[in-house]
């Protein structure tokens, strides 16, 4: 009779803790009655009858299959409920053992009470005003990290028993049955973390998106109000020669404003591409280039279309202007220019940026595209090696070559992207 009150109170222990894991209240439904017959009936069963103590394992699938059927929470976060509560309950009755111990320390089915009694009491009172749910969802917002950590640990473990079995001759039974879920859950793990980084992918491209179509909108309210006062420079250019007495003067006067005002639009051709997300990219990107060179650009397209997803271009593009701004920096100032240059061939599109750069071997070119090589010095080869890489995977042809202008060498980067 003590002996099932104490398989009682471990049980409702077991369940009352789950539920704060989850931050809910406790509701004795059908589920919940069908788990504590269950577990009831698992337990009795190794208690009294001469069964292996592996078919108690059988009560932790049961408290799985519960939290799935009740809670219905993604799998991963199931799993890390169940590991919670499983650490709760351990240090709870270690914690109540030691004084139980103490108290009775020959009755061992009394001691059990005692502790099972403390810790449904702690279960019940103490464990909501931790908050304990608090901690699930910290875990969560931390998933790629415990992915990495879980993945870690159950590999160790996995060690442990293949190493185990190499000095014995052979697994144990408990080993090979331990090491079946184990591999099941690296699989899981491997799966719910390509799952986490499809989201995190989703995410970047939707914040990506959304700050470029804000520049972009910016760049069309800037060049309505310049629309707005074309008028304006008309009637300056044609009053002009109020002011100038010569021919020369008249035509100097007439190309120093009209060049002021082509500056002041230079980047309005960016609008024959017509993608809002890759303008409002070019526009901001070439505008903060400007602070460390002088930008130039060309667009030869007729109707354009982003082949390849706009976010992906936006990066290659980036990067390949970053690089170019980096390469200049160490030259002499009249060398800090870079050129863009968008074309439209008959089945490709052309991304091209170049920047003024001393005469490289091909052997070096190839090198900069290694992780970890760069010429801008060991350890910073990561944006071409990933720039490598997406045109990889985009099947995108990709070209670094040594190209002679005028009398200048410049150190020109193409993509080539398949309509």
């Amino acid at each position: 009779m003590l002996l099932r009150l104490v398989l009682i109170t471990e049980i409702f222990s077991v369940i009352i803790c789950i539920h704060r894991i989850y931050g809910v209240k406790v509701k004795f439904d059908m589920k919940t009655v069908l788990l504590f017959l269950g577990l009831l009936i698992v337990l009795e069963i190794v208690n009294t009858c001469q069964v292996s103590r592996l078919f108690s394992l059988l009560v932790y699938f049961l408290i799985f299959l519960y939290c799935v059927l009740k809670f219905k929470k993604s799998l991963f976060e199931t799993i890390i409920n169940n590991v919670l509560y499983l650490v709760v309950m351990t240090l709870l009755q270690f914690a109540c053992l030691v004084p139980a111990a103490v108290v009775l320390p020959q009755n061992e089915y009394g001691r059990g009470l005692l502790v099972n009694c403390a810790v449904l009491l702690i279960c019940i009172f103490v464990l909501p005003k931790f908050e304990t749910y608090r901690f699930s969802k910290w875990m969560m917002q931390r998933r790629e990290k415990l992915l990495y950590l879980s993945f870690g640990m159950l590999c160790i473990v996995a060690l442990f028993i293949l190493f185990q079995a190499k000095i014995l001759h052979g697994l144990m039974g408990a080993s090979i049955l331990l090491l079946f879920p184990i591999v099941v859950l690296v699989f899981v793990l491997i799966k719910q973390w390509q799952k986490y980084q499809k989201v995190n992918r989703r995410i970047e491209e939707k914040q990506s998106l959304e700050e470029n179509n804000r520049v972009y909108e910016d760049f069309l309210i800037q060049i309505r109000m310049r629309q707005h006062e074309i008028n304006n420079h008309i009637t300056a250019v044609l009053s002009m020669h109020h002011l100038n007495k010569t021919y020369e003067e008249l035509v100097r006067a007439q190309e120093a404003y009209l060049g002021q005002i082509a500056e002041e639009n230079r980047y309005n051709r960016l609008l024959v591409l017509g993608d809002s997300v890759v303008i409002g990219f070019l526009y901001g990107k070439l505008h903060e280039l400007e602070e460390e060179a002088e930008v130039t650009y060309e667009i030869e397209v007729s109707a354009f279309q982003t082949v390849i997803p706009a976010y992906y271009l936006i990066q290659m593009l980036g990067i390949l202007l970053d690089n170019g701004v980096e390469a200049v920096k160490g030259l002499n100032k009249l060398h800090h220019r870079i050129h863009l240059a968008i074309r439209e061939r008959e089945t490709e599109y052309e991304y091209e940026v170049r920047n003024p750069f001393p005469y490289v071997p091909f052997n070096e070119l190839e090198s900069w595209f290694a992780l970890g090589k760069s010429k801008k010095g060991a350890g910073r080869g990561i944006g071409l090696y990933h720039l490598k890489y997406l045109c990889e995977e985009l099947k995108c042809d990709l070209i670094c070559r040594n190209k002679s202008i005028g009398e200048e060498n410049w150190i020109s980067f193409l993509i080539r992207v398949k309509k």
